[in-house]
């Protein structure tokens, strides 16, 4: 006996394939025909600047892509050799810089002096300092940091002298051009200072560390002027705690690696506060810094920090708050993918990147790359979209495209169903798979109005058909010849709820 039932309308899910269309300077679709195993690529008007892709299947995370930015292994450009004071030797080097020419300056820190390794060069030559510990025009006292103008003086942060010393070419002496008048806080005073910056006016930044403070000095001066911090130690946005490295941008913007609060603040021009930019606590995990030290940001913001005591070199793109391990990878090591301690880090005008990697007396120089993984391959029918985020912090979301079911796999489980109906001939869709239309044959025990939907995967009602019924059979013709090729959902409605649906694969 048949079963007799009130027809309810079935909603018809169909699977539309599309290309998402590019909505903005930094925009992306994907590209590609949706299908089980069938490569999408992410596309866009300029890759160039693309660091993050993040494809996402139902709205939940299933590969993430990173800009693979530098070699996944280092090659050694300066010291290597175990540690001593010997011209190939290098013994705690504090911070790097290398010039277009490949030139690399090391701070070479116990052993009190800067060393200069020609491209390629097996030993160093000493540009500063190399006269023992101590405080004379001639001596440097334990070193930290320093930056090398495009000239080749070199301006040091000499740290228990407490002051920063300028080495011009070939002197045999540096000059004091701030600081050096024992440690104290006052303006003309420095207190264990750790680096320093000079922007393209020629003012001095200095991150004054026993003092909490970032301290500018201007060509000439006899004092300097508080910038950042001087609020006493502490972890608010006013305050920092024994601030390390340095780094200003082209519009005055600070960034202060802020070693014992283990986080990046970066002060604009005229703030009485700073904004935490990397790090939000100690720990290893992509939001946390242990002991950060050197910094390095590049033109379009992305910042670079030497996580000393996880043994990597982190990058933050802007508006990112957690970071990218581009080097390193927390396990200290002798191997050329790892380090033991880094303290500096540069990116050089090709590209490349250098990090004085401290434990290890050496500097290593990781090539440029500039390459992401733009594909991804589905495994599963679902929603698929994908996420770019791209290095001056613009982030983009494609539209959503649909990746139906395989026809095998439909048609295998489609005939097992349709077998089913033949024991019941109260429901039955045919042909299907179907081409121009279909038929839905329903029996009903009384007379009613039904609605016959047809709607994609997501829900969305493609097709709504309002039908008279009558008891006994009844049958609706739908056209299917202007439907995309995909996956559908067919339902028979009655006023209070879904009779029957059934898969409609259009070929």
């Amino acid at each position: 006996m048949k079963k007799l039932i009130t027809c309810t309308i079935a909603a018809v899910v169909v699977v539309l394939l599309f290309k998402s269309v590019a909505n903005g300077q930094c925009s992306v679709k994907i590209i590609g025909t949706p299908a089980i195993g069938n490569p999408l690529r992410a596309g866009f008007q300029s890759s160039s600047s693309l660091q993050v892709l993040i494809w996402q299947l139902n709205g939940t995370t299933v590969f993430n892509s990173y800009k693979a930015e530098f070699s996944k292994k280092g090659i050694t450009v300066a010291g290597g050799t175990s540690s001593g004071n010997a011209s190939n030797q290098l013994f705690g080097p504090g911070d790097v810089y290398a010039d277009d020419q490949d030139n690399v300056y090391v701070l070479d820190g116990y052993n009190n002096r800067v060393q200069k390794w020609e491209a390629r060069a097996s030993s160093g030559t000493t540009v500063a300092g190399g006269n023992g510990l101590g405080g004379a025009p001639s001596q440097l006292y334990l070193p930290q940091g320093f930056y090398v103008d495009q000239e080749g003086s070199v301006l040091i942060a000499d740290l228990y002298n407490n002051r920063v010393q300028k080495w011009v070419t070939n002197a045999n002496t540096g000059v004091t051009v701030a600081g050096g008048n024992s440690y104290g806080s006052a303006p003309n005073q420095l207190n264990v200072p750790h680096d320093v910056y000079a922007d393209q006016d020629g003012n001095l930044y200095i991150t004054d560390g026993d003092n909490n403070r970032v301290q500018k000095w201007a060509p000439g001066a006899t004092t300097g002027v508080t910038v950042a911090g001087g609020n006493g130690p502490g972890n608010s946005a006013s305050q920092l705690n024994s601030p390390f490295s340095i780094f200003a941008d082209a519009e005055g913007n600070l960034y202060i690696s802020d070693r014992a609060n283990d986080r990046v603040q970066k002060w604009a021009p005229g703030a009485t506060t700073g904004t935490t930019v990397a790090g939000f606590s100690e720990g290893s995990d992509s939001t946390q810094l242990n002991d950060p030290r050197g910094i390095y940001v590049s033109k379009d913001g992305t910042i670079y920090v030497a996580d000393y005591f996880n043994n990597r070199i982190q990058k933050y793109i802007p508006g990112m708050n957690y970071g990218i391990t581009v080097a390193g990878d927390l396990k200290a090591g002798k191997s050329a993918t790892r380090f033991s301690t880094p303290s500096g880090v540069f990116v050089s005008a090709k590209g490349d990147l250098y990090v004085a990697d401290e434990g290890n007396n050496r500097v290593q120089k990781f090539t440029a790359q500039n390459t992401i993984n733009t594909k991804y391959t589905p495994k599963v029918p679902g929603t698929y979209q994908v996420i770019a985020v791209f290095a001056n912090g613009c982030r983009d979301t494609s539209e959503v495209i649909i990746v139906p079911e395989s026809y095998a796999a439909y048609k295998a489980g489609n005939t097992a169903q349709l077998a089913a109906t033949k024991k019941d001939a109260s429901y039955q869709l045919f042909p299907n798979p179907a081409t121009s239309v279909t038929n839905f044959s329903f029996v009903c025990a009384a007379n009613e109005n039904y609605v016959v939907e047809v709607a994609d995967l997501t829900g969305r009602v493609i097709r709504s058909i309002v039908v008279t019924g009558k008891i006994g059979n009844n049958m609706v013709n739908i056209a299917t010849g202007e439907l995309s090729a995909g996956v559908y959902v067919v339902s028979l409605k009655s006023k209070t709820a879904v009779v029957k649906s059934f898969k409609l694969y259009k070929e």
